[in-house]
Protein backbone atom coordinates (compact mmCIF):
# COMPACT_ATOMS: atom_id res chain seq x y z
CA UNK A 1 0.00 0.00 0.00
CA UNK A 2 1.18 3.72 -0.75
CA UNK A 3 0.91 6.05 1.82
CA UNK A 4 -2.28 7.40 0.47
CA UNK A 5 -4.01 4.15 -0.59
CA UNK A 6 -6.36 1.27 0.93
CA UNK A 7 -4.39 -1.30 2.79
CA UNK A 8 -3.18 -4.47 1.70
CA UNK A 9 -4.46 -7.93 3.17
CA UNK A 10 -3.84 -11.19 2.37
CA UNK A 11 -6.32 -14.10 3.97
CA UNK A 12 -4.85 -17.13 1.76
CA UNK A 13 -2.66 -18.21 4.49
CA UNK A 14 0.07 -18.85 2.24
CA UNK A 15 -1.83 -21.29 -0.48
CA UNK A 16 -2.08 -19.73 -3.95
CA UNK A 17 -5.70 -18.23 -5.59
CA UNK A 18 -8.10 -19.50 -8.57
CA UNK A 19 -7.94 -16.22 -10.68
CA UNK A 20 -5.54 -12.94 -10.25
CA UNK A 21 -6.80 -9.72 -11.71
CA UNK A 22 -4.75 -6.86 -12.33
CA UNK A 23 -6.67 -3.47 -12.66
CA UNK A 24 -5.25 0.15 -13.04
CA UNK A 25 -6.35 1.93 -10.75
CA UNK A 26 -10.49 1.69 -10.81
CA UNK A 27 -11.55 -1.38 -8.48
CA UNK A 28 -11.88 -0.54 -5.24
CA UNK A 29 -11.16 3.08 -5.33
CA UNK A 30 -13.55 4.15 -8.48
CA UNK A 31 -17.54 3.58 -8.35
CA UNK A 32 -19.32 1.96 -11.72
CA UNK A 33 -17.62 1.22 -15.08
CA UNK A 34 -14.95 -1.08 -14.76
CA UNK A 35 -15.45 -1.62 -11.12
CA UNK A 36 -18.82 -2.14 -10.83
CA UNK A 37 -18.17 -5.29 -13.23
CA UNK A 38 -15.10 -6.53 -11.39
CA UNK A 39 -17.20 -6.45 -8.47
CA UNK A 40 -20.09 -8.16 -10.03
CA UNK A 41 -17.66 -10.80 -11.39
CA UNK A 42 -16.20 -11.75 -7.88
CA UNK A 43 -19.22 -11.51 -6.16
CA UNK A 44 -21.11 -13.79 -8.76
CA UNK A 45 -18.20 -16.80 -8.79
CA UNK A 46 -18.24 -17.28 -4.91
CA UNK A 47 -16.61 -20.98 -6.06
CA UNK A 48 -13.72 -19.17 -6.74
CA UNK A 49 -10.67 -17.41 -4.87
CA UNK A 50 -9.28 -13.90 -6.29
CA UNK A 51 -6.37 -11.84 -5.76
CA UNK A 52 -6.49 -8.56 -7.16
CA UNK A 53 -3.56 -6.03 -7.78
CA UNK A 54 -4.37 -2.43 -8.37
CA UNK A 55 -2.31 -0.45 -10.27
CA UNK A 56 -2.23 3.04 -8.62
CA UNK A 57 -0.24 6.15 -9.59
CA UNK A 58 0.69 9.35 -7.47
CA UNK A 59 -0.06 10.04 -3.65
CA UNK A 60 -3.62 11.28 -3.68
CA UNK A 61 -5.91 9.96 -1.08
CA UNK A 62 -7.13 6.49 -2.57
CA UNK A 63 -10.47 5.10 -0.38
CA UNK A 64 -12.38 1.53 -0.92
CA UNK A 65 -15.56 2.41 -2.12
CA UNK A 66 -16.26 -1.09 -2.42
CA UNK A 67 -17.04 -4.06 0.14
CA UNK A 68 -14.52 -6.36 -0.64
CA UNK A 69 -16.27 -9.57 -1.15
CA UNK A 70 -15.79 -12.83 1.12
CA UNK A 71 -13.71 -14.63 -2.00
CA UNK A 72 -11.07 -11.67 -2.69
CA UNK A 73 -8.42 -13.13 -0.94
CA UNK A 74 -5.62 -10.89 -1.41
CA UNK A 75 -5.49 -7.38 -2.00
CA UNK A 76 -2.73 -4.60 -2.58
CA UNK A 77 -1.36 -1.52 -4.66
CA UNK A 78 0.90 -1.49 -6.55
CA UNK A 79 2.07 2.51 -6.81
CA UNK A 80 4.15 3.15 -9.81
CA UNK A 81 5.53 6.15 -8.52
CA UNK A 82 6.56 3.91 -5.42
CA UNK A 83 9.56 2.53 -4.31
CA UNK A 84 9.97 -1.03 -4.86
CA UNK A 85 8.27 -3.81 -2.38
CA UNK A 86 11.11 -5.66 -0.34
CA UNK A 87 12.31 -8.75 -1.89
CA UNK A 88 10.84 -7.59 -5.48
CA UNK A 89 14.16 -6.44 -6.85
CA UNK A 90 15.67 -8.18 -10.29
CA UNK A 91 14.88 -10.30 -12.75
CA UNK A 92 11.57 -12.31 -12.81
CA UNK A 93 11.87 -16.26 -13.14
CA UNK A 94 9.92 -18.25 -15.86
CA UNK A 95 9.11 -21.87 -15.91
CA UNK A 96 12.22 -22.22 -18.22
CA UNK A 97 14.56 -20.57 -15.85
CA UNK A 98 15.25 -18.22 -18.06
Amino acid sequence: MSAAGTPDFDRTGGRGTDICLVVEGCYPHIMGGVSSWIDWLMRNLPQHSFSLVSVVSGNEPRAAKYAFPPNLARFSELDLNGSAPAGRHGRFKTDTGQ
